[in-house]
């Protein structure tokens, strides 16, 4: 999607949504809540001013990485996707954060292949509970660790032969817009049996990245969902026992 149709998008998508800023036009009362008080809340905790220094040190560090003799085209490129994410994640990060310590889950996993920022915000709301990190790119390995170094965080568990039949009662779910397709399909073949009853699964560029777009139109119209929350930047879905299914478009500036 060129820039231009991005913009356009996210301009209609915002007069669409406006109707529900701060949760006007919403019945649910946990919908009511999570919006109001999680989603559209503030959370000040040492964890964000932490992360805060990581994120700036990893892009420095990313920078000198970029300039390296010999890195290649092919890492290079990826290196400064990732740069480009860092600058622009941040509420995004501190969004998975915040709804993380709503949850509380027990069984979270983050899905895709960044630097892994987004995993440390999930790894550090408590570090007693174990964090899978599924991922392909093994060429982007090297520069993980200096992430993990600085997180020094034990309770982050990296998988990269991947088999999502292998897990279940999965309560938090974050899928990155570098997920591979195969992935996907693997996840949209299993989900049902992978989710718990309760639990929240979280898309990111859900109308930037098509595969992602394509995932989310599909998922929320499945009935294990019950309320699907499309944030722009980001969707959120949720599966909750015994709730009657609402879709709702959101007004939230990241």
């Amino acid at each position: 999607m060129n820039k231009t149709h991005y913009r356009l998008k996210k301009r209609l998508y915002r007069l669409k949504s406006i109707r529900r800023r701060r949760g006007f036009g919403i019945h649910s009362p946990f919908v009511f809540h999570l919006v109001t008080k999680v989603i559209g809340g503030k959370l000040h905790d040492v964890v964000i001013e932490e992360m805060k220094d990581i994120r700036k040190q990893t892009i420095e560090y990313l920078k000198r990485e970029e300039k390296v003799d010999g890195v290649g085209i092919d890492i290079g490129r990826k290196l400064k996707q990732e740069i480009k994410r860092l600058k622009k994640e941040v509420s995004v990060d501190k969004l998975i954060f915040r709804l993380m310590n709503f949850i509380q889950p027990k069984s979270p996993i983050f899905v895709g292949d960044e630097i892994g920022i987004s995993v440390g915000y999930m790894a550090k709301v408590d570090e007693r509970v174990p964090l899978h990190w599924l991922r392909t790119d093994i060429e982007l390995t090297a520069y993980q660790r200096f992430v993990l170094d600085k997180l020094n965080a034990e309770n982050i568990i990296r998988e990269e032969n991947i088999c999502i039949d292998t897990f279940s009662e999965i309560d938090f779910l974050v899928l990155s817009d570098s997920t591979s397709k195969q992935i996907l399909q693997q996840f949209t073949a299993n989900i049902e049996q992978a989710l718990s009853e309760n639990s929240f699964v979280m898309i990111k560029n859900i109308h930037r990245n098509e595969a992602l777009r394509e995932l989310w139109l599909e998922w929320k119209e499945m009935e294990i969902f019950t309320y699907s929350l499309d944030l722009f930047q980001i969707g959120i879905l949720i599966r909750r026992k015994g709730m009657r299914r609402h879709n709702y478009v959101l007004k939230y500036r990241f």
